[in-house]
């Protein structure tokens, strides 16, 4: 696999080229029906329905999961079990891109949220066991076999994945290959990792939170794992005599990691084993702004599967797929195509009781974290945007989660114009669907996308940014180097001939710094100016403009260059706010500092609805 291209900063979003087998979806474009969670049908217009049948894949809904199966025409199809937490926001794009490739291979492949994971509908803190989350594979199983007619599975596993993939296989008949990435022995080494990540991750101001909470549960990287559920999840074992189906077994291991455990328990099982290195890990297991899809190992997984094999006898019938919907107390969600193309996702959370409002609230992503958000932050603010009568849009820009990259896999350029376009996309496909106003919600370089593209459309009525790094930002912009700085560069004097000659450059130096530090201010005096008349103009037709920082956010002094000491020149434009979260990480990622940001934007919004100040927003889901 040759070197990973970066593409260029342009206004041009690349197309995606998909799959070709897509088939099986001429099926799904007929289906006419909506299946809930619980169960029920309601009748309703299956929602781009020729978008899914193009991209070939599209989003379910069994049981209490939510997934997206990709088409293809193989008898033997692949369940994609998912890890947790900062595994499953890094790996996001590229699970998507691992379960495309199988497809082209000729796997049907579902990947899938587990319950109280991702966009499925219920809490991690209902869920007491993590037998629920092997129960979820199971059920994703028999939806793969029902709907794409397969008679035999893989089952690939990621992390945590990996170990609920082999528990899964301990009783089922019908696994044919197992393929387990970064797979811990046991529970208990899972949790050991995650404990040690909590402790590591904590100095970091993107991510400083305490290892467990008082009531015993774990949190790390925003992600809260009741005291319940992480002692299930400690005492999750592999069989001692267990008896595999599967005949062959990939373990892709990172460098240093002792998969020995692992090996001989596949082997003593039944399998054939292979053991390959994971050689990308270290670049993809990292916050997912910096992730790197893991396309090395990728390629590596379905090389080693090898094409899915030819039809020798005709295919047992597929039961056309259902349009699905995730419904929970109070809302419900339809995951969209967006964009010119159609290869932008989101998904769509509306109220199900109230006078339906015309305005939409929209997510956007926070650096390269998926529209699930760090934490499941967005879930979370999403659903209770919906219980205080508020609908709301969380999104994936192009590159990012469940949106499409082009084929390069180039990462995504956070400030461009690119990325204010897509949030125009995002706001015709939601004026289709009768919503009339918008609200822009973003954190760090998702704030600045609600900043740029929500002053410039009277579309919106109120922007909120978290933690917001840039307030202005250009291609060509530089950061001023201080002045001591640029006088390091001079050369310190010598004895000799070279004293004069040291002075004179020296000199130069000062007077170039000088100069540059002169043009430096103006421009920032300039950038000042014109950013302050531009929400002036915002505020003036009616908007609305809140800021919120962490109390020791680096990014404070950068506010003071632009809005006064505080933001005081801020404050003091009318339906302006500036608040601090004393505590809080980068990422909001303690769930008391998530629940204060909450407040504020549900009652920032409200306001701009209409409501009166210093209402008090709706917490229950």
């Amino acid at each position: 696999m040759g070197p990973m291209r970066t593409r260029a900063e342009t206004n041009e979003r690349p197309r995606y080229r998909p799959p070709a087998e897509q088939g099986v979806w001429a099926d799904a474009v007929a289906v006419q029906r909506c299946v809930t969670a619980a169960g029920s049908a309601e009748p309703e217009p299956c929602v781009n329905a020729d978008d899914w049948a193009r991209l070939g894949k599209a989003p379910v809904i069994f049981g209490a999961c939510a997934g997206w199966l990709h088409s293809a025409r193989g008898r033997t199809g692949v369940v994609m079990c998912p890890g947790f937490g900062l595994h499953d926001l890094a790996a996001r794009q590229s699970w998507s891109l691992m379960a495309d490739r199988l497809a082209s291979a000729g796997y049907p492949t579902l990947r899938f949220d587990y319950r109280g994971a991702g966009d499925a509908p219920q809490d991690l803190a209902a869920i007491r066991s993590v037998d629920a989350w092997i129960a979820d594979v199971h059920e994703a199983a028999e939806f793969l076999k029902i709907h794409a007619g397969v008679d035999k599975l893989v089952l690939v596993g990621l992390s945590i994945g990996g170990l609920i993939a082999a528990k899964a296989a301990e009783a089922r008949r019908d696994i044919a290959d197992l393929i387990l990435l970064a797979a811990p022995s046991s529970g208990k080494s899972f949790i050991r990792e995650l404990r040690l990540s909590a402790h590591v991750t904590r100095k970091d101001h993107c991510a400083r939170v305490a290892a467990a909470a008082p009531d015993g549960s774990l949190v790390i990287a925003g992600f809260e794992i009741p005291k319940a559920f992480a002692d299930s999840l400690s005492g999750l074992a592999l069989a001692p005599h267990a008896t595999l189906s599967a005949a062959r077994a990939l373990l892709l291991q990172p460098a240093g990691a002792d998969s020995a455990r692992l090996t001989a328990w596949l082997g003593q099982s039944g399998c054939r084993v292979d053991v390959a290195e994971f050689a990308d890990f270290a670049s993809f297991m990292t916050a997912p702004t910096l992730s790197r899809p893991f396309l090395a190992t990728v390629a590596k997984a379905v090389d080693w599967l090898g094409p899915a094999a030819p039809e020798s006898s005709p295919r047992k019938a597929a039961t056309p797929l259902p349009r699905s919907k995730v419904r929970g107390e109070g809302w419900t969600e339809t995951t969209l195509t967006m964009g010119r193309d159609g290869t932008l996702i989101g998904v769509l959370c509306e109220p199900t009781t109230g006078a339906r409002r015309n305005a939409c609230v929209i997510m956007l992503n926070s650096g390269r974290d998926p529209h699930v958000g760090w934490g499941r932050g967005n879930v979370e603010t999403a659903r209770l945007l919906a219980t205080n009568g508020l609908a709301s849009l969380r999104a994936d820009f192009a590159f990012v989660g469940d949106s499409q990259p082009d084929a390069t896999c180039a990462p995504c350029p956070l400030y461009t114009a690119a990325v204010t376009a897509q949030v125009q996309d995002f706001m015709r496909a939601l004026e289709t669907r009768g919503y009339e106003a918008f609200h822009l919600v973003g954190s760090c370089s998702g704030g600045y996308a609600a900043l740029t593209a929500g002053l410039a459309d009277t579309r919106v009525k109120s922007i909120a940014a978290r933690n917001l790094q840039r307030l202005l930002y250009r291609i060509d912009d530089r950061v001023m180097i201080p002045l001591n700085e640029r006088l390091a560069l001079s050369p310190q004097p010598r004895k000799g001939t070279l004293l004069r000659l040291a002075r004179g450059i020296g000199y130069r130096l000062l007077d170039t710094s000088l100069v540059a530090l002169s043009r430096g201010l103006t421009k920032l005096l300039l950038q000042r100016e014109r950013l302050q008349r531009r929400v002036k103009e915002f505020s003036a037709r009616g908007g609305r403009v809140l800021l919120v920082y962490a109390s020791a956010h680096p990014a404070l002094p950068y506010l003071e260059d632009m809005f006064g000491a505080d933001g005081r020149d801020l404050s003091a434009i009318p339906n302006c706010s500036i608040a601090t979260v004393e505590g809080a990480d980068h990422n909001f990622g303690d769930p008391a500092h998530r629940q204060r940001w909450n407040d504020l934007l549900i009652a920032h919004v409200l306001q701009s609805e209409g409501a009166p100040r210093g209402v008090q927003p709706e917490r229950s889901l």
